[in-house]
């Protein structure tokens, strides 16, 4: 049995008699409850996001906002109906009021008020005796070989899940795949998808091509405008990922101008339909991914989706 965050659920005798106990404290301990957080904000010394950062999250409320903005997806607004009001919500301000309600998981040391509080998680949790009269030393050695044994620590894959928590979907084997294996991994991307998104529901009314290249024109824009404020005042923030697809496809547009046609030539033989056809699909995982939280997942499955857009 292997788990990080183990909580043990530690029962301290503080008197006996004839091997009955006169009076308990029940104590919840974990391993590695440090206050310091090397890689960025991952909650307090009692609760934990299992994701250990803010911006999935973020990224899944973001998500929400604009799914609750778009005619063609239903959201199940009774599955999220503790998330409250979030359309004119600012992030930062709701995050402090809900983060630990939705999706954190208890961890740290910590008196627990009677036995009915003990965990009951047998996967990720034990529960153990701990007599106050033993030496101290003894004891912490006693721990210490305890929690090697059960394979306590903080490896991501291993933590429990709040009441609202991140799915990528089943691998060939019917189990659950963790999100640490790739989207963890691909957040900028992710956020890449939401901005398109962004940008594909505020050109509503065109027709699918036009639309796409609206929304091509719109984020390379906003994308090139922010990275040169970046460069010019030399701030340490990382740039706006702007795709190939999308740098040349606008620059193809832009030469094309009021011209119905282009020669490829012309642009240095730049593959444009390609690069159209990568926007669309852009497009596409990013509604495939609102979708299914409109659904109450987040991300979900969405890579390879040939859902129509």
């Amino acid at each position: 049995m292997s788990s990080s965050n183990r909580l043990l659920a530690c029962r301290f005798i503080e008197g006996t008699t004839k091997g009955v106990p006169n009076t308990e404290r029940i104590i919840a301990l974990a391993k590695n409850s440090s206050r310091t957080q090397r890689t960025g904000w991952k909650g307090t010394d009692e609760a934990r996001v299992p994701a250990q950062k803010i911006e999935p999250y973020r990224l899944w409320f973001e998500f929400l906002r604009l799914a609750l903005n778009d005619p063609t997806i239903n959201v199940d607004r009774e599955h999220y109906a503790a998330w409250g009001q979030i359309e004119q919500a600012d992030f930062r301000q709701w995050w402090a009021e809900h983060w630990r309600g939705l999706f954190a998981v208890d961890i740290g040391v910590r008196v627990l008020d009677s036995t009915d509080d003990l965990p009951r998680d047998a996967d990720s949790e034990l529960v153990v005796r701990i007599p106050l009269y033993q030496d101290k030393s003894r004891t912490l050695k006693e721990l210490a070989e305890l929690l090697e044994e059960h394979g306590a620590g903080e490896r991501l894959a291993d933590m429990k899940q709040g009441q609202f928590y991140l799915s990528v979907g089943l691998s060939e084997t019917g189990r659950p795949i963790h999100p640490s294996t790739r989207f963890l991994r691909n957040l900028p991307k992710v956020r890449l998808l939401l901005n398109l998104y962004g940008y594909w529901l505020e050109h509503e009314g065109l027709n699918e091509r036009q639309r796409l290249e609206q929304t091509a024109t719109s984020y390379f824009n906003w994308a090139d405008a922010w990275n040169t404020k970046i460069r010019q005042r030399n701030w340490k923030r990382r740039p706006i990922e702007i795709p190939t697809a999308i740098s040349e496809y606008v620059a193809y547009l832009k030469q094309k101008g009021g011209r119905k046609r282009v020669r490829l030539s012309e642009l240095n033989e730049s593959d444009v339909s390609n690069h159209r056809r990568q926007i669309a699909r852009y497009i596409r995982k990013a509604r495939r991914i609102a979708e299914n939280v409109a659904q109450g997942t987040f991300p979900g499955v969405y890579e390879n989706t040939q859902s129509h857009m």
